[in-house]
């Protein structure tokens, strides 16, 4: 491998890997609400186990010296003391003692656990003992000593005990009942798991940041990024009139509630004085690849596309029509969303005569034609066609197309988003070229290869992307876009 090759591949992980730690962070900023009720949830959870199985568990122990009767050296009993403790095990686990002290405290079983340990070099053997109540943890402790001679006497001779430290009634349980700790411990646990699975959804999650992106998976070169333009108070302001509006008027429908809002709401152009340079700028850039592309190629008619609805194909289509006649070349612009026309109403322009009527065949092209400008002329729509697919794949759109190039320096057309409906896939086979719009950390990069492949073997070749919405990190879930810049 060459070391432009290993370069190439280092950058491409790091790459993915920006991807990855990007798509993790939009997903946290997205849902970030759930972490707080998930770890509220698990450590609930937590809390309410911790409560219910809760026990306590009281300990109190005695201390011996164990003697050996007859032997004088105390090495004997020593090792009888570590003998004792090393058996204690097994004599707990034969039964006989666990059964005498039962039958000594008149119980049917002995609740309780036992264990013994010698401190290390003497003869000195400490017998503890653990229960759900100290009295019985005191009482059990009680027999065991009394009885356990009788059953050690059998593993290693006849032994005596000798108290040195007496046991104590135990006033307060080992185990405290702490589920204030556990409830934090799970919730923290409940943090994890909902990071881990947020870092699964991530790695399925790859969408487009920047327009090396674009560049890296498609190998296009070109890509005009236009920024985000937020409006601020005022999109607030006209978000809370637009809800205000629909509460008054519960019985009127979506489109006379959306024909309410002032036409210098509906769209962001580069028309407008107070708009953003870059974002003028940005169609600046798209008006020069699209007439450099016509130098090369003959790029007559152009298809303006995305891959799922609100990416901003109908802001990129007028501002590049817009663009475009400003420098003098004769626009016709052609509203082809038939679904959800959205050209007219963005530009605040009256439909008198619909376009799909024109393709019908049911009034003239000539009553539809909209003059906007002296070099920009539009043909729209205002209502939902449920016959769209079949109006823009008639004979009829392809002859005007091909009939409007000879008139026209430029057709513009507006088509459908072009992940499930195949309307822009027909009308690029009559194009020119192809201009796909993607807006920022929004469709899935494997959505946007799959409606790119629709259009592989079409006629239109694909001259630019453009990258709506930019911004430095990608939006967050709720901000405002300018305008249109959703339609």
């Amino acid at each position: 491998m060459t070391d432009t090759e290993q370069t190439r591949e280092a950058d491409s992980l790091e790459l993915a890997l920006k991807r990855v730690i990007h798509a993790f962070g939009h997903t946290v900023v997205r849902f970030w609400m759930v972490i707080p009720l998930v770890a509220l949830l698990f450590g609930t959870l937590g809390g309410l186990k911790t409560y219910i199985g809760y026990s306590p568990r009281y300990t109190t122990q005695a201390t011996y010296t164990v003697e050996v009767e007859g032997a004088a050296a105390a090495y004997y009993s020593n090792t009888t003391a570590k003998q004792l403790a090393n058996s204690f095990p097994y004599i707990l686990s034969s039964g006989e003692l666990m059964n005498l002290v039962a039958k000594d405290l008149g119980l049917p079983a002995v609740p309780a656990s036992i264990r013994a340990s010698v401190l290390g070099g003497t003869n000195m053997l400490t017998i503890y003992v653990s229960a759900s109540e100290p009295e019985l943890a005191f009482d059990v402790l009680q027999s065991v000593v009394k009885l356990y001679p009788k059953i050690a006497e059998y593993v290693v001779g006849k032994t005596s005990l000798n108290m040195v430290i007496s046991p104590t009634l135990p006033d307060t349980p080992d185990n405290a009942f702490a589920w204030f700790r556990t409830s934090v411990k799970w919730g923290f646990f409940g943090i994890a798991a909902v990071l881990f699975v947020f870092l699964i959804l991530s790695l399925f999650r790859i969408t487009v940041i920047s327009d090396d992106d674009l560049k890296d998976r498609f190998g296009h070169q070109h890509v005009v990024t236009v920024p985000l333009i937020m409006l601020g108070s005022r999109r607030k302001k006209q978000k809370k009139t637009l809800f205000m509006r629909k509460k008054r008027t519960e019985k009127k429908s979506e489109a006379e509630i959306r024909a309410a809002v002032p036409p210098s709401e509906r769209l962001i152009s580069i028309n407008d004085s107070s708009v953003n340079k870059a974002f003028s700028d940005a169609f600046g850039k798209l008006r020069n690849t699209v007439t450099h592309s016509d130098g090369k190629s003959g790029t007559k008619s152009i298809v303006v596309t995305s891959t799922l609805p609100g990416e901003g194909k109908t802001t990129a289509a007028i501002n590049l029509s817009l663009a475009l006649s400003k420098h003098g070349y004769k626009v016709l612009l052609i509203d082809c969303d038939l679904r959800k026309p959205s050209v007219l109403y963005s530009l605040g322009i009256e439909c008198h005569t619909p376009f799909s009527e024109v393709i019908r065949g049911h009034a003239k092209l000539s009553d539809a034609n909209i003059r906007f400008s002296d070099s920009l002329t539009i043909l729209g729509d205002s209502k939902y066609n449920a016959d769209a697919a079949e109006l823009v794949s008639s004979e009829f759109m392809h002859k005007l197309i091909r009939k409007g190039s000879e008139i026209y320096d430029y057709i513009v057309i507006d088509s459908p988003p072009c992940n499930d409906i195949s309307d822009s896939v027909a009308l690029a086979e009559w194009a020119d070229g192809l201009i796909y719009v993607v807006r920022q950390d929004y469709a899935l990069f494997s959505n946007i290869t799959a409606a790119l492949g629709r259009h592989r073997n079409g006629h239109a070749r694909l001259i630019s992307f453009v990258l709506n919405g930019v911004k430095k990190t990608a939006p967050a879930e709720g901000t405002s876009y300018s305008g249109s810049a959703q339609v």
